[in-house]
């Protein structure tokens, strides 16, 4: 029985990559709904997160009711560490919804998930020429399910835009070393400058950076740099300004330079030699995160690593190659870490595996590949096991299609396993599909922890409790910018005694006050917060509590929401 099993999926992993590489539409369009696929459970349902999000949506939120689109800011703080562009697109998704500033999360998260669709598909079209029609349908599908770019397509930020422009670029870069003539003839070098200068207004130099060390790289197999010349710099370099130097101008005389003091003196060089806000990490951090954050693929990354090196100085590996290490090590030497910054990297590697798949008959092979395809199957038994445990633990209950579809994950792993006996190139739809139940079942049961999500439901007791329409509210000990996004872009995030300061004040208000034990046995905020209301002389109603683990940090809060008695 098991084996009919095999065989059949194996035959049907075979007919449907032959279907989708005959036709480049057919491809580009399986790639794109693989990816949305992967992308959608939990997008919407997903509470705000912190921190990085919170404070990207804040700062859209109060850029669309204050109609103020050149100056970045976060409640009465500037936001200078990234250029406007991921708050004008975040806006335009706003001003389309009809919802206003008001509009849900999942809203502010269009532009992320269109780049991450969008940045998938032109995975597929970028390595299109340089590895052929099924390896780079692979390359797209496997880049389409990576947990990393799952995340990035979830969090309203500024990556998953990010990776789009860089493909974009990318594959007219490699157009342009592998036949430098026909691109001259087209109309791509304006693609190329054109998403260099939206990555410029996204994430700064970032995207300028990794292209460019690409380039340099490429000029190595390229022997020379006349090749570069296809790419029309001088007007293109004339579209990256027209693009971004507008906005760059406003801003540097709105802010007299402060700007680029914080942006680039800050936020970008001096990341380089310290680890801001704790983000550091030894090199080789990102060898050491790349076997999950880069998972289903990462498993046959690993399976692949003898073929890899075997072929090393095969034409294909060695461009692949330039796109991935230089950049991977410059990650490495700076001090600030963080998982995704090697995003851009990724669809190199995946273009890698989906090629060594596509040239060797059988992926497991030897004891090697044998032992580091079980990884297929178990990520999403650990989910699945670790996961529904905490889920258990906190909530006491378990969603029950979150299971199904996680056991579904583990099941067609282990098929994919065994379909490697018999052919590497059929692995990889089946490798797909498991990720696809892996994420349908994960994201979803993230996404209905109560108990991890303190800012909804902090907004809602102030809803049900405050006895007013529109308080004025604080928040004493609990400082995630989650929190103002959800309630009021004015919330205060402050202490205990500066929160009964605030009840002090005229007018409706309520306070939400850390009750639970400070870091090191420190006292909570609420002893400080009752000792100010004290020596205030004010009394203060106690209306709820709202408790629960902060997922930025895991830190136990018991926030007590406070009213001044009438």
């Amino acid at each position: 029985m098991l084996e009919r099993i095999v065989a059949a999926t194996l035959a049907a992993a075979l007919k449907l990559i032959a279907w989708a590489s005959r036709a480049p539409l057919r491809a580009a369009l399986l790639v794109g709904l693989v990816a949305a696929g992967a992308f959608l459970p939990g997008y919407a349902t997903l509470p705000p997160t912190d921190r990085d999000e919170g404070r990207y949506t804040l700062a859209t939120r109060q850029m669309v009711a204050s109609g103020d689109y050149i100056d970045i800011r976060n409640q009465d703080e500037p936001r200078h560490k990234q250029p406007a562009g991921i708050y004008w697109l975040q806006a335009a998704a706003v001003h389309l919804s009809g919802q206003g500033d008001a509009a849900p999360i999942g809203v502010y998260r269009i532009p992320s998930l269109i780049g991450a669709v969008t940045g998938t598909v032109l995975t597929w079209w970028a390595f299109l020429p340089l590895i052929g029609r099924r390896a780079a349908l692979l390359a797209g599908a496997l880049m389409g399910v990576t947990l990393l770019l799952g995340v990035e397509a979830r969090i309203a930020k500024t990556d998953a835009v990010l990776f789009a422009t860089v493909m974009a670029a990318t594959g007219v870069l490699l157009r342009a070393f592998l036949d430098p003539v026909k691109l001259r003839a087209t109309w791509l070098p304006w693609l190329f400058w054109g998403a260099l200068g939206v990555s410029s207004m996204i994430k700064g130099p970032i995207g300028l950076l990794v292209v460019a060390v690409a380039a340099v790289a490429l000029c190595l197999p390229a022997r020379g740099v006349r090749w570069l010349g296809a790419l029309r710099p001088w007007p293109g370099v004339l579209l990256l300004l027209a693009i971004a130097l507008p906005w760059y101008v406003a801003i540097t005389i709105r802010t007299e330079g402060a700007f680029f003091e914080t942006a680039l003196g800050w936020n970008a060089l001096g990341k380089v030699a310290d680890a801001h806000q704790g983000h550091g990490g030894p090199p080789g951090f990102y060898l050491a995160l790349v076997w999950v954050t880069f998972w289903p693929a990462a498993s046959l990354l690993a399976a692949l690593l003898p073929w890899i090196w075997a072929e090393r100085r095969r034409r294909e590996v060695v461009v692949l190659l330039c796109l991935v290490v230089p950049m991977w090590l410059i990650f490495e030497i700076v001090a600030t870490k963080l998982p995704h910054y090697v995003l851009p990297t990724y669809p190199a590697l995946a273009a890698l595996v989906a090629l060594a798949v596509t040239e060797i008959g059988v992926l497991a092979r030897g004891w090697w590949s044998r032992l580091t395809l079980q990884g297929l199957w178990l990520l999403p038994l650990a989910l699945l096991l670790a996961g529904g445990g905490a889920f258990w633990f906190y909530e006491g209950w378990l969603p029950p299609l979150s299971v199904l579809a996680l056991l579904g994950g583990v099941g067609l792993g282990a098929l994919a396993v065994m379909v490697a006996h018999r052919s590497a190139v059929a692995t990889v739809p089946v490798v797909v599909a498991a990720a696809l139940f892996t994420w349908l079942g994960t994201w979803p049961m993230v996404a209905r922890m109560d108990s991890l999500w303190l800012s909804p439901r902090m907004a809602e007791a102030i809803r049900a409790q405050a006895h007013c329409p529109d308080p004025a509210i604080a928040s004493g000990g609990y400082r995630e910018p989650s929190f103002p996004f959800l309630t009021r872009t004015d919330a205060l995030l402050t202490g205990g005694r500066e929160a009964a300061d605030f009840l002090a004040l005229e007018g409706c208000r309520v306070a939400f006050v850390d009750a639970a034990p400070g870091r090191r046995g420190q006292p909570s905020q609420e002893v400080a917060f009752l000792a100010r209301l004290e020596a205030l002389g004010l009394r203060a109603e106690r209306l709820t509590v709202v408790e629960g683990r902060n997922m930025n940090g895991g830190h136990w809060r018991q926030m007590v929401l406070w009213r001044r008695a009438p």
